[in-house]
């Protein structure tokens, strides 16, 4: 209990001679020099344990550093900036926005970091220009590239990072992963399960019309070799083939009959009788198949 009395008494003790040197502190925020600046940026994020109620009041000041074009300073007054703000949603949202937008700076840095001697910067890299908002088909292709690459790699963390990206970008960008569909038919027999389930879900969503035979072919001996639950998994992606593509719903319908005639557990054969009545619902030509 004494050590406790100690320590609440050291903590006002700091407070009140932060208070008393306030003035200073706030004003070397926005020094000329950028190492004062960074040097009192990067105290207060202690200070806040100690004294948050006073930092708060540097509000101000911090948005002017985060606003100058002094690189340092700026990333330490970000930094500052969310430690101030990180309990309002609200405001961390409006800062984000403000310091993100139209900043091809922004950009550029990630851009430059693909070529990065480590691997696992390459992959953030390029997984932080994938999450960018109304990215050009331009500007994905390096990141898709580089994911490209990963999925050769000889490390299996390294392969299924890379393959779980691009099924997230194949959601909403199918047209730029297709460059990697001849990697990604390699990886269907990978001896990890987990990525030969992503790299067939990833070519399931970004096939065409033409095209949905083949993958066909290659998920057939595929399905055999995985659990139930990657099996419901390669599910979910035939029945979005079949939303995405309705006149293939007679191939389709054929292949998810034959799933029925799978040695699989009951959950599974629930889920392939599922999809083929929201695939008939969907589709009323294929009442006459499923007849």
């Amino acid at each position: 209990m004494s050590a406790l009395r100690g320590k609440i008494k050291k903590k006002r003790k700091k407070a009140a001679m932060v208070q008393s040197i306030e003035r200073y502190l706030k004003q070397a925020v926005v020094d000329k020099s950028p190492a004062i600046a960074s040097a009192v940026l990067t105290s207060a994020y202690k200070l806040m344990d100690v004294c948050p109620d006073i930092i708060k009041r540097w509000t101000n000041e911090v948005q002017e550093a985060a606003s100058g074009s002094r690189i340092m300073v700026q990333y330490h007054a970000l930094g500052l900036l969310y430690l101030i703000r990180q309990s309002d949603r609200l405001a961390v949202t409006k800062m984000i926005q403000k310091f993100t937008r139209n900043n091809p700076q922004l950009y550029e840095f990630l851009e430059s970091s693909l070529r990065h001697k480590s691997e696992m910067v390459i992959y953030e890299a390029a997984r932080a220009i994938i999450s960018l908002r109304n990215l050009t088909a331009k500007e994905l292709a390096p990141a898709v590239g580089v994911l490209q690459l990963l999925c050769t790699s000889s490390k299996p963390a390294l392969r299924y990072a890379a393959v779980h990206t691009l099924n997230a970008v194949a959601s909403n960008h199918p047209a730029a992963v297709t460059a990697c569909n001849l990697d990604l038919e390699q990886l269907i027999g990978d001896p990890n399960r987990s990525i030969a389930t992503l790299a067939i879900t990833t070519l399931l969503k970004t096939g065409n019309e033409s095209n949905v035979e083949r993958l066909l072919k290659h998920v057939s001996p595929f399905m055999s070799e995985i659990s139930d639950e990657f099996k419901i998994v390669v599910l979910e992606s035939i029945h979005a083939l079949a939303t995405k593509y309705p006149k293939k719903y007679t191939v389709l319908l054929n292949f998810l009959s034959g799933l029925l005639r799978d040695s699989a557990g009951y959950t599974f054969k629930k889920a392939v009788v599922v999809a083929i009545e929201s695939i008939i619902k969907q589709i009323p030509e294929a009442k006459s198949i499923a007849k």
